[in-house]
């Protein structure tokens, strides 16, 4: 069989795995027949590379999240330091949220909503540090968080961002009430 008929056929069992049109095991069994294999290997080599990275970005985040919250909260580090520990750490966060699949949508917004929360902590921290006495800052500077987190989900649609907006809002408000 030639070469651009062989192309054609395979690539039309690739569109009937997609559309499932045909069970998957049916499919690698057509694809490795007339790919005599080749094809199939490449395939899930790419895939398992996809998986290994999205697999190493979810761990770098996780811990990028834990080691920001260690350093703010319990070490002996200068106040600049920490801040700048914690803001080398939401870079990476939302670069690797950029770089994330458009497929894998809840990762990305995952990953985005970490990175809103470590700005978060550090400006709570920041706050804290050099205004201690003062509430009223403290809830300007939560209100202004949640303000952009609210317009962030509602134009983005990330439900995370909505979410946290209304929680942060509503806790404050509790607050703020029960003075």
């Amino acid at each position: 069989m030639d070469e651009k008929r062989k192309a054609i056929i395979i690539n039309e069992i690739k569109y009937w795995r997609e559309s499932k049109l045909l069970p998957s095991q049916y499919c690698d069994f057509l694809l490795t027949l007339y790919s005599e294999g080749e094809d199939l290997e490449t395939a899930d080599s790419g895939k398992r590379f996809r998986n290994i990275r999205t697999i190493y970005s979810f761990i770098i985040v996780q811990l990028s999240f834990v080691f920001t919250a260690l350093v703010i909260y319990f070490t002996d580090f200068s106040n600049g330091l920490q801040m700048l520990i914690g803001l080398t750490f939401s870079i990476i966060v939302l670069i690797i949220a950029k770089r994330t699949r458009a497929d894998a949508f809840f990762l990305k917004q995952f990953y985005y909503f970490i990175g809103a929360l470590i700005l978060f902590l550090l400006t709570i921290e920041w706050v804290v540090h050099y205004k201690s006495t003062n509430n009223l800052l403290l809830s300007a500077t939560i209100i202004l968080h949640c303000v952009f987190w609210l317009f962030a989900g509602l134009k983005w649609k990330m439900r995370f961002f909505t979410i946290s907006a209304i929680l942060g809002l509503v806790v404050l408000g509790i607050f703020w009430l029960g003075r």
